[in-house]
Parts: structure tokens; sequence; C-alpha cells
């Protein structure tokens, strides 16, 4: 590539998704990546990595930078204060939440022309499966670009490329499944990037879920379990939908007791996909991430006599692969609820 004409050039940008046999997933993401401008530097120097301390741990393996002949600070050991744990800002006034952090990884030595490399690991417990779509370029030009996943005896991975994504390579292990994509000299994404690059570039679309009625399974089972209201809430529902006359009033009175007792908390809640906290903690605290309010609203209109049945909305303009299970593309919690046509 024509460094003098790039921001920054991806050396290496690598995942690698592992399964254990204990329910884990490990997702390792090691960054090689060299910087041409000041727009480089805010893109790759300081990052910030979402993870919940209840679920997952994290560990930083490398970080640092290469100018001058040597790394900074140090070749082998990471500079702890460079990690830096925050507290989400959307979430410091939301008690239950508050296992969440996001990590900033600042690297040290920075100036243009110089090398960044990090890695670090995200180990998530109590994974049923999971699924994704990787789009093999990036934001600026990549040298080389893998996607590997790694699973135990027993759990097959299931795959697709589209759009001349090479097709991957069997690393054979000694048990389970290990499959390896790689692009090399990948121009950067075409401009204006869209929602759903993955409709057009080079793109892999896996899953380790069964089908997608194994998949809505696990999420619909704890979803269900939450929507329950203490006595006292359920009480107090029934006097606010005592003046509806229709069912068209009882479902908007539903929606503004929602709004009125439960503020929305604007965090991303696929952090807590498959555990949403109980209808009646949402609405005693007051405070809910869109999964959360779903589950609340689900109690509220079963309650209010109303069948319900979640879903989700994708967010991006198309849905590839669509015999391949996984929640990576999958955007808003929607609740469907039949309604009987009023009578006047």
């Amino acid at each position: 590539f024509d460094l003098k004409a790039e921001d920054a050039v991806l050396l290496l940008e690598c995942r690698q998704v592992t399964f254990s046999q204990d329910g884990a997933m490990q997702t390792t993401v090691h960054r090689v990546v060299w910087i041409g401008t000041e727009v480089g530097i805010r893109g790759y120097a300081d990052l910030r990595i979402p993870w919940n301390t209840a679920t997952s741990t994290l560990d930083v393996e490398i970080l640092r930078t290469w100018r001058e002949g040597r790394w900074w600070p140090d070749a082998e050991k990471v500079s702890p204060t460079a990690v830096v744990p925050t507290l989400p800002h959307a979430l410091d006034k939301a008690d239950d939440y508050t296992v969440m952090r996001e990590t900033m990884l600042l690297h040290d030595g920075v100036e243009l022309g110089c090398i960044m490399e990090t890695a670090y690991i995200i180990t998530e417990r109590g994974v049923p499966a999971a699924g994704g779509i990787f789009v093999m370029p990036q934001d600026d030009p990549v040298v080389l670009c893998e996607l590997r996943v790694m699973t135990p005896p027993g759990t097959d991975i299931r795959h697709e490329e589209l759009n001349g994504a090479a097709v991957p390579e069997s690393l054979n292990p000694a048990q389970g499944a290990a499959l390896l994509w790689r692009g090399k000299n990948l121009p950067a994404l075409r401009q204006p990037v869209t929602a759903s690059p993955e409709a057009y570039e080079p793109t892999v679309v896996w899953s380790t879920w069964q089908s997608w009625q194994d998949l809505a399974e696990h999420w619909l089972l704890p979803l269900r379990n939450a929507a329950s209201l203490d006595p006292d809430q359920a009480a107090d529902l029934q006097t606010k939908l005592n003046p509806a006359q229709s069912p068209r009033q009882k479902l908007a009175a539903v929606g503004d007791y929602l709004n009125e007792m439960v503020r929305p908390v604007h965090y991303g809640d696929h952090f807590w996909r498959f555990a949403p906290r109980p209808a009646a903690r949402t609405l005693a605290t007051a405070y809910g991430h869109d999964l959360d309010r779903a589950a609340l609203a689900t109690a509220l209109l079963q309650e209010a006599g109303f069948g319900v049945e979640p879903m989700f909305i994708g967010q991006g303009a198309v849905l590839v692969s669509p015999d391949l299970p996984r929640l990576q593309d999958m955007g808003l919690v929607m609740l469907q609820v039949p309604l009987v046509r009023d009578t006047c």
C-alpha cells in the first residue's frame, strides 16, 4: 500500500474464538497497525473495551509501540498505567449494571510513523453457543486479516463465505473442530460505509447453534421466566388499567405506565442477552436497558390480558446467510401483541 496516502495500515487484524468443554468462550483480538497521520492515531492509539465483570474476564497481553528501533514502553510488559478500567457514564446511576466496565487501553510512545501492537482476551462464562459475522475488509487497508474459530468435540462450526471471501483452512486439531479464514492485502471498506457491508464486502458468517429454534429457546426461556410481577405491582397496574375501555386503550395504558415508571438505560443489552433481570426488580429500581424493559413490558402486557411474542428486528438492511443462527446482527428487541379489533 502507498503509505503516503493512508492514515493507517493494518499489518495484522486477527480474531480467534475458542470454545471450551465447560461452556467458556474466549475471544482473542490481535492487531498490529502502522500509523501515518493524526487521524490514524485517533483511530487506534486509545481503545475502549467493554466487558461484563460478572460473567467475563479481560486479560491484556500486548500493548506496545514500535519506533526508533525499539518497543515502548517495554517489549514484554504491559504498563499498569496504560490499562484503565472505567464505569460507563450511562450506568453510573444504575446500580444493578455497574458490573460493566469499559477498559481503556492507552498506547505509550505514539508518534507519527510508528507501529502499535495490541492483544487482549475476553473470556465469557456460560455461553450456550455463538455465531457471528466477520467482514474481512476494515476501516483501513489490511495486509493480513484472519478469523479462527475452534470448538470442542461434538460441536460443529457451520459457515458460509460471501462476496469472494476465501474458504477456510482446517487446522486439524487433535480434538474438536478448528477453521481458519484468511484474507491478504485487502483495501479499506468501500465508501460510504453502510450499515450492512456484509451484503457486498468479503464476509464470513459462522455459527455453532444447532438451529434458530435452539437459539430462540435459550433466549426466550430466561426472558419468560423474568416476566412476572409482585402482587402489589400487579394491583398498581390494574388501577392504571381500570379507565381503559378497549384493547387499544389498555395497550396504550401499559405503554404509558412503563414509560412513567421505568427510565430507559441507553447501553447495549447484548451483555445480558441470556440473563434479563426479573421484571419486578426492573420496576422496583425504575430503570432498565432494552432487554430488561422488554421483560417488564411482557409481564405488564400479560397482566393486562395480552399474549406476547418477543422478537428481534435485524439492524442491517439485509439478512445474509439466513440459515445460520446468530444474534450479532440482531438489533432492537420488539414485542408482538396480537390485538382484538376494537368494536368502535
